[in-house]
């Protein structure tokens, strides 16, 4: 059973024979079955606490005194276990409230929900009856609620111990104002371990760029492990979705609950872009499979089949790369805050801006900041959509600075349609100064239930769309090259594996594309920018949803004014990469230390002794983190034309 909801400590124990409830005897206790018009009036004050937006799935409510006893609607649903599981916390949490204020007036702001342990005993999925006791607490006369969840037969499924409720809005003791914190990977020296001379305990291995031999060889050192190689030309476009998917379902997924070691070895004819991506994949993938342990690594150099064993003989967990000098693993730093003198104009006086997904929420923001901070300049904003009556939408969202912006219909993952649209562009404004690449789109499911098409099409608008544009602007003398990526990439999240592993192609991008830069083969750097959520971005979660995030993580949505400012930080400290944190640093620092030990020095320094007492966690079962909170961290981009 994995962690729905936790900002303490997990540990598993012995198991016990299950408890049960005894139903007859609740049954008797709650004797008060409530009409619907009554269901309606008693759960008003728990409406607030819904994060999925849809109504408790009651089939009956009885009341007593103290304590509630409800039975679920039996209604098989096709989503996945991550969504039945907040569904029912939904429930839960709303019934809690319900009975918590039944006797008083709720408080009208959001509210925070904290449980002092939770215990599972069974699978959630079987989950039929609830009971919900209340009971005063003995140091300050609050109400604390004991929930039960079990299944038809009364069997207990999980029990939440001391459950209560508060306000979340106004300071907290100790809590500083919100704070921006910008975080970029760096390739640094790998130390730890010293090569063997057998493979380390690799479940499955897949050599990506490597002929059949070179498997041979890998395969008879580890007989126990599955492993497969796949050629460059398999690779290529988004033809590398396929593979990935099977071998994530038929290494992982088929495995349910073991605890697999997967290791991912790209040749060198493998691009950054690619490896990036699968890593971005792999941590997606772990979100649902919480024992997966995955490593990637990325050949710079020219490597035998006697190396690739080197590389396997010790076990790592991460994301590498091997150049002339060695092994190097991918870790965070915190960026360095510019000087007046390092900072540069984003954008210049008579420049010509092109915007993919233009019509989305951050693709209008960024056109706006565009307008506002320069003269004589034009923004074309591009979408898979017709042009038909964007004129008035254009006039609605720019007022008197309309003439200055254009929409053009284009299809990313058309080689022609991106180039011809690049031509038409310099044929009437003779430049283009940057690109700012917001399209994309998500298409929600379970690993297992994710189609090698599905995937492709969540991968066309950011990987082919990038390609094509790189492709189409090759030779001109860019400004900037601006990739708008997500926070999902570098954390993952359940059910958006092919959404991660979209916006890690970005990531791996930017650096690719700067190294081409740097021997003339481009113009203009490439910044990619793993962005959370946008308070304005075009996307709304529920007043709980924001309140619980902030709650548990620290994280706060980004204000329109913050992410432009943090946009030009970006941009002036030269990164070719950058994630961006807004909220309380201190949470900050609690949410994100134990997710990777990287991330245990990179807010300010007034916290730096929080980082070190968390940094001892690193090691730690990660699947904590609540896959409530990665679906909550999704980016604005759903619904976007592309």
């Amino acid at each position: 059973m994995h962690t729905l909801l936790c900002s303490g400590k997990a540990q598993k124990v012995a198991a016990r024979y299950p408890a049960s409830l005894h139903l007859d005897n609740l049954m008797h206790r709650t004797p008060h079955l409530l009409t619907q018009d009554e269901l309606a009036i008693w759960l008003e004050s728990g409406k607030d606490t819904l994060m999925m937006g849809c109504e408790p799935a009651f089939a009956a409510v009885n009341l007593g005194a103290d304590e509630v006893f409800i039975e679920l609607d039996a209604v098989q649903s096709d989503e996945p276990s991550t969504v039945g599981e907040l569904l029912l916390l939904d429930t839960v949490f709303a019934a809690a409230k319900a009975l918590q204020y039944q006797d008083k007036t709720a408080p009208k702001q959001p509210c925070g929900v904290r449980v002092s342990s939770v215990r599972f005993t069974g699978e959630l999925a079987q989950s039929r009856f609830l009971w919900l006791k209340k009971q005063q607490s003995d140091k300050d006369g609050t109400s604390q609620i004991t929930v039960s969840i079990a299944d038809h037969n009364g069997t207990i499924l999980a029990t939440l111990n001391g459950l209560t409720f508060a306000p979340t809005n106004g300071p907290k003791p100790g809590v500083t104002d919100n704070q921006t914190a910008l975080v970029s990977p760096q390739w640094c020296a790998y130390q730890d371990g010293e090569s063997g001379t057998s493979v380390a305990a690799s479940d499955a291995i897949l050599l990506l760029g490597f002929d059949e031999q070179v498997a041979a060889q890998v395969q008879q050192t580890a007989p126990d492990a599955w492993c497969a190689a796949i050629s460059e030309c398999e690779l290529e476009g988004l033809a590398y979705a396929t593979p990935m998917l099977d071998f994530a379902n038929s290494q992982i997924a088929a495995h349910g609950k073991s605890q697999r070691k997967v290791t991912v070895i790209c040749n060198t004819g493998i691009s950054p872009a690619i490896a990036q991506s699968i890593y971005s994949f792999l941590q997606s993938v772990k979100q649902e499979y919480s024992q997966l342990q995955n490593e990637v690594i990325s050949l710079a150099t020219a490597h035998s089949a006697d190396d690739v064993l080197q590389l396997l003989a010790v076990s790592r967990t991460g994301f590498y790369r091997v150049v002339e000098t060695g092994l190097e693993q991918q870790q965070w730093v915190k960026s360095t805050r510019c000087g007046e003198a390092q900072q540069t104009a984003l954008y210049q006086d008579g420049g010509t801006y092109l915007i993919t997904g233009g019509l989305g929420g951050l693709g209008m923001i960024f056109a706006k900041q565009i307008l506002a901070e320069t003269t004589d300049s034009h923004v074309i904003l591009t979408g898979r959509g017709g042009a038909e009556d964007k004129q008035s939408v254009l006039a609605a969202a720019f007022g008197e600075q309309h003439a200055r912006v254009r929409y053009v219909q284009m299809n990313l993952a058309a080689q022609s349609d991106v180039t011809q649209v690049i031509d038409d562009i310099l044929a009437q404004r003779g430049q283009l100064s940057g690109i700012i690449h917001c399209a994309g789109m998500v298409d929600d499911s379970k690993l297992s239930n994710k189609s090698a098409e599905q995937v492709q099409a969540v991968l066309a608008p950011k990987v082919l769309g990038t390609l094509h544009l790189d492709q189409a602007c090759a030779a001109l003398e860019l400004d900037f090259f601006l990739l708008s990526s997500s926070i999902v990439s570098v954390f993952g999240n359940a059910g958006q594996a092919d959404y991660a592993m979209a916006n890690g192609f970005l990531d791996g991008f930017a650096e690719q594309r700067n190294a081409q830069v740097a021997i003339g083969q481009r113009h203009g750097r490439t910044l990619s920018i793993n962005w959370p959520l946008w308070e304005s971005g075009g996307m709304s979660i529920p007043a709980p949803a924001r309140a619980l995030l902030t709650e548990l993580t620290g994280m706060h949505v980004l204000p329109t004014n913050v992410g432009l400012e943090i946009l030009l930080q970006a941009w002036r400290e030269q990164a070719q990469q950058t994630l961006a944190l807004y909220g309380d640093p201190a949470l900050l620092v609690e949410m994100f230390a134990p997710l990777t030990c990287q991330f245990t020095d990179l807010l300010a320094t007034n916290v730096a002794a929080l980082s070190t007492q968390h940094s001892s966690d690193a090691n730690s079962e990660q699947d904590w983190q609540a896959n409530l909170l990665t679906k909550i961290l999704m980016e604005e981009f759903e619904g976007t034309e592309y």
